[in-house]
């Protein structure tokens, strides 16, 4: 030992503190065993306790039989104006080193969120999702707000030439089942407060700023969009959905049956 330097590792022989509890140059620790347990604590504020450059940080857990996580992010904000994260995850793209100036296949995901059933297990019951987001109030919100359990954004940059389909946000399914029992949606909203009179002026609000062309755009969907009919139509047993367009309540008619 007296032949290490404070502060460092050196092969086959030990770690070395300096005189403010630090050690560097370690390159691989592996620790075996049932209860094995990590507790770091960040020295001068602004300084990250944990730093992985150039590597991957993977944490794999076998479940136990109680609510649990594989990793948990807890962060108590106390500033007044700064923006605060409890995970921000950045992935980034750029020419450099081995990676060349474009790509031609692939993908781009800052975060992935995968809840997957292995083959010869069953659920019976559980809410399961690959990614889940929730935003919960325990004080007081009076202001300029805006609250949301999930936020897209496309950013404004760069240079666009051609997409395959630009979207804020992507519903895709693959399903290719046959489901026996219960309902499925491709979009479910569902609203179980019982604030009165409402919380929410509507189910879906569209804010087009001038530059949106259609309000849907439905392809391939002959099961929900019948054939072309011209001429008068007659309704029956009809009701009307409110809608509200540009501060004004209109109505579209929704009927049990149109001849024409």
């Amino acid at each position: 030992m007296l032949s290490v330097t404070a502060g460092t590792a050196a092969a086959s022989k030990a770690l070395v503190l300096d005189a403010n509890l630090d050690v560097g140059s370690i390159r691989t620790m592996t620790f075996t065993g049932t209860a094995t347990s990590i507790s770091v604590t960040a020295g001068t504020q602004g300084y990250p306790a944990i730093y992985v450059r150039d590597g991957s940080l993977k944490i794999h857990k076998h479940t136990a039989t109680t609510d649990t996580y594989c990793a948990e992010f807890k962060f108590n904000y106390q500033g007044a104006t700064a923006q605060s994260f409890g995970l921000d995850c950045t992935c980034e793209i750029e020419p450099g080193g081995d990676t060349p100036a474009n790509r031609t296949a692939g993908g781009l995901r800052a975060v992935q969120g995968v809840a997957r059933v292995g083959s010869g297990f069953t659920l019976t019951g559980g809410g399961d999702s690959g990614v889940y987001g929730q935003f919960c109030n325990n004080g007081t919100i009076n202001g300029t707000v805006y609250p949301s359990a999930g936020y897209m954004l496309i950013e404004n940059g760069g240079t666009w030439t051609e997409v395959g389909v630009l979207s804020a946000m992507w519903l895709d399914s693959h399903l290719n089942k046959t489901i026996s029992a219960g309902a499925s949606y491709f979009l479910n909203i569902t609203n179980n407060g019982e604030s009165t009179p409402t919380a929410f002026d509507a189910a879906v609000h569209v804010y087009a700023g001038n530059a949106i062309t259609n309000l849907l755009k439905i392809d391939t969907a002959s099961g929900m969009v019948s054939a072309n009919t011209v001429g008068d139509a007659t309704f029956a047993n009809w009701k009307t959905i409110k809608v509200d367009l540009d501060g004004t309540a209109h109505y579209l008619i929704a009927a049990q049956a149109i001849t024409g």
